[in-house]
């Protein structure tokens, strides 16, 4: 009876992702460069460059632009094969695969009691599948980091001794994790945590796995993890990003901090911070001394940097959850706690599949790619009629564009936001016109010699005004429409 309650469990839980969270239809936009990139890779075997799908991208690059380039390729290659070869049940089945990888990773490592590891790592789970979009590398990060840090917890609470075997694991993850996004910097970052309290040996808990062997492991986590293309320009490409962090913010909901996400439209995403912030701080207070220093460290870290940055959150939920439940079985009432818990894990993963019922009736009515969300008729409409000159597109679009009609016709700009200033420009032109009757949009089609454009009708629930002033203007013509989008052109 148990063997089959342990069976059970997972099945139907694997199931019910499988008809909601997993069965979303296509809507991050930064999926298609990325698919694009890996068929580019997969037929040329060479790197994009000089960029053949931007017509504002510098010739010359700089340390971050061949980051984003070379950065991701094992991860678009991964997507450009499920794609060609089952088309977008491929995507499907990889979403499938993540999932269930990621499920299994937090219940093998489970600790203390199961009950209060199964719900708050339901939580978990639920709340990363629900806030983010699968088909992004980023989640092969959340995935590595995952398995990365719950096993070197193991190790220093003495739940786990190092082998040869966790040196080989180590070792391939490492390596996988670096070629297939950049932050297999964070991975770097507890591996150079552990040797460094291997170093200052008072600090490891009794117990603890010797230290010859776990900075012997550290040390061949960190040399894998330099096998990657971009390993040369990680300094660089920190102090490019941080002086770059302006059009982030202005164009990624991502980049914003927990409390800019209360203030605005991502309020769920501040309230589950919220949530493993309280439950971590019980969890401390019920008994700080069970926990190792490597624990705790990564608690502190993830949870500043999530604060800052919301594309963190999953990161400290994984960091919290061992943490929440060692805390809080220890204390003497954790037993009364179960079943609260439990219920609470269950009313809310239950609200959170319930709002996702209606996925597969989404699919059938518009496929996985919905002509609302992204100009499909249009690009095709582009494609067939030999359009040609030079493309003005939103940044949200330019992914799709990109995937369509590069690199045949490339497009202004697109998630990979190579050429700062054109992005900016983009969202700049989106103000349609500045103080004393200046056409702020004109100035900037002038600039770069733009002959057509495709643009959304409604954008956040309202009509998209720089769409209403170029249509309006008579230089410019409606040439189609179809869906949210419209194409226009010179006159």
């Amino acid at each position: 009876m148990k063997a089959l309650s342990l069976i059970f469990w997972p099945v139907l839980l694997l199931a019910l992702a499988a008809v909601t969270w997993l069965a979303r239809p296509v809507q991050d936009p930064d999926f298609f460069w990325h698919l694009k990139v890996g068929e580019w890779l997969w037929q040329r075997g060479s790197w994009p460059i000089p960029d053949p799908f931007s017509f504002v991208t510098p010739l010359e690059l700089d340390a971050r632009q061949l980051f984003i380039i070379k950065g991701y390729w094992l991860s678009q290659l991964l997507y450009f094969a499920s794609h060609a070869v089952l088309g977008w049940p491929g995507i499907y089945l990889l979403r499938l695969a993540v999932f269930a990888v990621f499920a299994g990773i937090l219940w093998l490592r489970r600790r203390e009691d199961p009950w209060l590891w199964g719900s708050v790592g339901l939580v978990c789970l639920a709340l990363i599948f629900d806030l983010y979009p699968v088909e992004r590398p980023q989640f092969f990060s959340f995935l590595c980091f995952a398995w990365l840090y719950l096993l070197l917890d193991g190790f220093w609470r003495g739940a786990t001794i190092p082998s040869r075997r966790h040196f080989w694991l180590v070792g391939i993850v490492m390596l996988l994790w670096g070629n297939l996004h950049g932050g297999f910097l964070l991975g770097q970052g507890l591996l150079l945590m552990t040797l460094a309290l291997c170093l200052t040996n008072g600090f490891r808990r009794p117990g603890a796995a010797s230290d010859p062997l776990l900075w012997r492991l550290a040390v061949v986590g960190l040399a894998a993890g330099c096998l990657n293309p971009n390993i040369a320009r990680i300094v660089p490409v920190f102090f490019q990003t941080t002086q770059a962090s302006d059009l982030m913010f202005a164009a990624n909901d991502e980049f914003v901090s927990v409390l800019s996400a209360w203030r605005g439209s991502l309020r769920p995403v501040a309230m589950a911070y919220g949530a493993f912030v309280v439950l971590a701080g019980l969890a401390l207070l019920a008994g700080v001394r069970r926990h190792s220093l490597f624990a705790l460290l990564c608690l502190a870290g993830t949870g500043v940097y999530a604060a800052l940055t919301i594309r963190y959150l999953p990161f400290f939920l994984v960091a919290a959850l061992p943490v929440v439940v060692t805390g809080l079985t220890a204390a003497s009432w954790h037993r009364r706690l179960r079943g609260p818990v439990l219920a609470a894990a269950v009313i809310l993963v239950a609200g959170l599949l319930w709002n996702e019922r209606g996925n597969l009736a989404r699919i059938r009515a518009a496929g996985w790619v919905s002509n609302h969300d992204f100009p499909v008729e249009i690009a095709e409409q582009v494609a067939a009629a030999g359009v040609d000159g030079r493309l003005f597109n939103t940044y949200r679009w330019g992914g799709y564009l990109l995937w369509r009609l590069g690199p045949t016709r490339q497009v202004f700009v697109d998630g990979r936001a190579l050429d700062a200033e054109a992005c900016r420009d983009a969202l700049t032109a989106e103000m349609v016109s500045f103080g004393g009757g200046r056409l702020i949009w004109r100035e900037i089609f002038d600039k770069y010699g733009i002959t057509y454009a495709i643009l959304p009708l409604v954008e956040q629930g309202g009509p998209y005004l720089l769409t209403q002033a170029v249509a309006r203007d008579s230089r410019w013509q409606v040439l189609s429409t179809s869906g949210n989008a419209v194409l226009l052109a010179r006159r």
